[in-house]
């Protein structure tokens, strides 16, 4: 690890091993758990073991991962498959926390908090048409499918009492009569990309700015 990765007052307040049993001679080592004094230092670290290609100490290959919780990790291996495509598409991506997968794709950048959302996006029409022809499945593990999300019917107002519905239609058409927009019903195609948690998809895909 480049001495310049780390600051001045870099420093580790504990380190220990992950409980469970004794390894075999010839097996892997229990994990080592360590916490940094300083956050800016554990990300630098993170970041430059991210990028090293080969990291060893006395011939031992070295493995930094962050330590997260077994239901993070377990929402993070969600997106293995998708990983793996996006690999084989070589396009750019990371995670966000807790497990929130960002891509980048001719200078646009894409969220997505669900595996099968994802894997949908990646087969896409515009994307097969750019990156060429790709596999037909559905990753595998849990995830929220996308759902339609239902619009309520818009109230209309008149500014006269009694004005005749179309009036101002010149085919005469009655507004609220019109496909999609009854009162209480719902537009198809309202499609929301992202989990149960978050309902908005303009603001993550089609107009999400590219992160410095």
């Amino acid at each position: 690890m480049p001495e310049h990765v780390l600051s001045p007052w870099f420093a580790i307040e504990c380190e220990h091993r992950a409980l469970g049993p004794w390894p075999p001679p010839d097996g892997p080592r229990r994990p080592l758990i360590a916490r940094f004094l300083n956050f800016k230092d554990r990300d630098s670290i993170l970041r430059e073991a991210g990028c090293a290609t080969n990291l060893c100490w006395n011939n031992n290959k070295i493995l930094i991962f962050p330590d997260y919780t077994r239901e993070v990790q377990a929402r993070r291996r969600s997106f293995e498959q998708v990983k793996q495509k996006l690999r084989a598409m070589q396009l750019p991506y990371l995670f966000l926390f807790p497990a929130r997968l960002k891509v980048i794709m001719a200078d646009k950048t894409f969220f997505f908090d669900a595996p099968v959302v994802a894997w949908d996006w990646l087969t896409e029409e515009g994307v097969r048409s750019r990156m060429g022809p790709s596999a037909v499945g559905a990753p595998a593990g849990e995830g929220p499918r996308p759902r339609l999300v239902p619009r309520r019917g818009r109230r209309r107002t008149r500014s006269r009492r009694g004005e005749k519905k179309g009036a101002n239609d010149p085919l005469g058409r009655d507004p609220d009569s019109e496909a999609g927009h009854r009162p209480g019903g719902t537009d198809a195609g309202v499609l929301d990309i992202h989990s149960p948690e978050r309902t908005s998809a303009k603001d993550d895909l089609s107009q999400s700015p590219i992160l410095g």
